[in-house]
């Protein structure tokens, strides 16, 4: 049911959306829904499950995401309640966002760094994403890995530009490695 659901209300916002000239717009607030979703499933299960009433479910729907998303999204969202496919919303948000990134051919950009960066630490990467790349801020997502040590990693689409103190220590053990085993055998 998840796969049926993922794809007819995926597709069915993708067309609206690219049929509207809203592909972007709706894009960026399916995002949203789908972040705070995740981090609210008993807020799903309420409004996928049997109780309330249909009518109730709907209306609290409307209630939490009426003034933060365009009024074809929540149409959207209540049609997926009203079908009893609101458990599915993640998918079906996710097969959207992927048509939309290929439509718009837009490469996801991931920064990743050690700990979280500062609001002028952001800035200077986005500034610097937009010139070389011409990627806009809201297209760049930020993720914590503390294991990076120190420095960065950018990924855009499947290309990894790798920056990372862990990564510059891994080279240099290679290289001594190499290094080492190259004077152990001139000495023969």
């Amino acid at each position: 049911m998840e796969e049926i659901a993922q794809q007819a209300f995926g597709d069915a916002l993708f067309s609206q959306a690219l049929e509207r000239n809203q592909l972007k717009v709706w894009r960026r607030e399916a995002e949203a829904v789908a972040e705070i979703l995740k981090k609210e499933e008993a807020f799903v299960a309420l409004v996928s499950g049997p109780w309330p009433e249909k009518e109730l479910r709907i209306k609290l729907l409307r209630e939490v995401f009426g003034e933060r998303v365009s009024p074809e999204l929540l149409e959207w969202m209540t049609l997926a309640a009203e079908q009893g496919v609101f458990c599915h919303i993640q998918a079906m948000i996710g097969r959207f966002v992927r048509k939309a990134d290929r439509q718009l051919q837009k490469e996801q950009v991931t920064v990743t760094a050690p700990g979280e960066l500062s609001v002028a630490q952001r800035k200077r990467v986005e500034r610097c994403l937009n010139r070389s790349i011409g990627v806009a801020p809201e297209d760049i997502r930020y993720r914590r890995d503390a294991s990076l040590i120190g420095g960065m990693t950018v990924r855009i689409g499947d290309q990894v530009l790798d920056g990372s103190v862990r990564t510059r220590l891994r080279r240099m053990k290679e290289e001594l490695l190499t290094w080492n085993g190259k004077a152990g055998e001139e000495s023969r």
